[in-house]
This record gives C-alpha cells, sequence and structure tokens, in this order.
C-alpha cells in the first residue's frame, strides 16, 4: 500500500478488523508512508470529520501517515543516522525497542510506530488488547518511512548537484512541528512538492520507485537478490561472514543483500520497519507461520 486513505488504526488487531481477513490472501504486505503527507493529514481527516466521525482525533490519522520512529540506541556505522531498518542490530540481528519506565507490557513491533509525537500504536492496541492466542497484524507489515526521503539531482539551471525532498521538506526531525506543517502545507497547494503522490510521480524518485515496483513485481526476495550487484553488497557479506559465523552460507548472503538494502534506505532518509515474517521467511529460509493472526 502507498499513502493509503484508511484509518491507522487498521493495524490495530481486534475482533471487528476487516483488515485481518484481507491480509490472509497474500504473502507479504509493504506500507509507504510520510507523516508530510497533507492530502491525508488535512483532506481526508477534515472528510472524516463530517462524513463517518471518529470518535477520538487519534481516530482520523490515515494510515499513510504513520510514523516509524528509531528506537534503539546509536552505535556502529549504522546507527550514525539513526535511519535505514531500524529493527535490524548491526550483526543483523531483528530487535525489539528497549522497555520504559512507562510501559507497563513487553515492547512489540507497534512501539516502532507512532500517530504523532504523543501517541503510539502500541498504546492504542494495549487499550484494545488481544486474546491470549491472537497475534498484532502490524507484525505482518514491513513499513517505509518516507517522510525525510531525500535524492541528489542535478540542477539544470546551475549544472551543480542538489538534494532534493521527495514528498516532503526532508528536513530531517522524528516528528514534524505546527509551522513545518503550515510551509509544507503551502509548497504542496503550490505545487512544489507531491507530499502524496510523490513516491512514484516525482521526476527524482530513483529509490522509491525501484522499491514498489521491484516488491510488487518480485517480492521482498527478487529484491534482495538485485541488490548482490550492489557494491555495498561484498563488503557486507565479509562483515556478516565475521558476525554470524553461526549462519549458513545462503542466509550470509541473504542477510548481507538486507544489510544493503538498509544502507540504501539510511542514506537518504528512510526509516524501515521491517516485518519479522520477511527475516524469518526471505532471509533465514523459514516457513511461513500465520497462526494467531
Amino acid at each position: 500500500m502507498v499513502a493509503p486513505d484508511i484509518p491507522a488504526e487498521a493495524i490495530v488487531s481486534g475482533r471487528a478488523n476487516t483488515l485481518r481477513s484481507s491480509l490472509r490472501r497474500f504473502e507479504e504486505a509493504y506500507l509507504f508512508c510520510n507523516e508530510g503527507d497533507m492530502a491525508l493529514r488535512l483532506a481526508s481527516t477534515a472528510a472524516n470529520y463530517f462524513s463517518f466521525p471518529a470518535k477520538t482525533r487519534n481516530g482520523g490519522y490515515r494510515l499513510g501517515n504513520v510514523i516509524v520512529r528509531n528506537l534503539l540506541p546509536s552505535t556502529g556505522n549504522r546507527r550514525k543516522s539513526g535511519l535505514g531498518i531500524v529493527n535490524l542490530s548491526d550483526e543483523g540481528r531483528l530487535v525489539l525497542p528497549p522497555k520504559t519506565a512507562s510501559d507497563t507490557k513487553d515492547p512489540t513491533h507497534l512501539n516502532y510506530l507512532f500517530l504523532n509525537a504523543e501517541s503510539s500504536l502500541a498504546a492504542r492496541q494495549n487499550l484494545v488488547g488481544l486474546e491470549d492466542s491472537q497475534k498484532s497484524i502490524a507484525q505482518l507489515f514491513t513499513y517505509f518511512d518516507c517522510t525525510n526521503y531525500k535524492e541528489k539531482f542535478l540542477d539544470p539551471k546551475t549544472q551543480k548537484e542538489k538534494q532534493v525532498g521527495i514528498v516532503s521538506k526532508a528536513i530531517g526531525k522524528p516528528f514534524l512541528g505546527f509551522l513545518d506543517y503550515v510551509f509544507l502545507s503551502l509548497d504542496f497547494f503550490t505545487g512544489k512538492v507531491d507530499t502524496h503522490g510523490g513516491y512514484i510521480f516525482s521526476p527524482q524518485a530513483d529509490l522509491s520507485e525501484q522499491l514498489i515496483y521491484g516488491l510488487s513485481c518480485v517480492g521482498f526476495k527478487g529484491l534482495l537478490r538485485s541488490l548482490k550487484a550492489n557494491p555495498l553488497y561484498g563488503r557486507s557479506l565479509e562483515e556478516i561472514k565475521l558476525q554470524r559465523s553461526e549462519l549458513t552460507p545462503a542466509q550470509q548472503e541473504e542477510l548481507a543483500a538486507l544489510q544493503t538494502l538498509s544502507h540504501l534506505c539510511g542514506t537518504k532518509g528512510m526509516q524501515v520497519l521491517l516485518a519479522p515474517e520477511r527475516y524469518e521467511v526471505d532471509v533465514l529460509g523459514g516457513g511461513y507461520d500465520r497462526d494467531g493472526y
């Protein structure tokens, strides 16, 4: 899903969740989102208020505005920017965020996801509750937060290389403030930034196009295979062989490709939350297990 105009709470598991039954038809699920998508944040939320009002303000937020937040300590080369795959350690292991004093339950996949600076989706899931045997459907998605996604391009006027935000101004903040929304709204309505469709329609959107079309056509496994031709792959593979000697050669190769993907996304400002299922199936070579979803 790219910038979906559905309630953000659709990925919060509950008895009446229609998305839960739909996911059974798909082997893989991805979400491309942008906190600064003003088409969703303004128009869709306003339409929701008048046509089908949500009981709370948070209920009006759209899934395309979900924020991926890096909660891990900054260590090693891959943590310096705080970007890339936020739940992947330097050694290539999936990790949950650290437990804080305010957490009443152990952290989950949802702790990385936010509606705004104050509201995490984990808190909302705790309010809804889960049955003992039920798992959160949010764990089936891989999230690409493109709020700070930027690309380099050659300015035809100055003939100099510049960086440009693709779906926002890409100012590098973990959360946008009121003034950021004001200036971004002006750019959106004047056509300077396509906050809703820039993932595909922006002339400079190289990486987002590669990810969207690649995942749609060949899936996550095929995308990782294509990254093995990247110059970064060889260096990542050497590091993985030293750090994860317990893995088979095939697993090391897939993990090196995953680290390459993390680096590519990180250098261009994307924050990615990898689905545990993608790690277990496409990297480690395990089987699908949808019991409890």
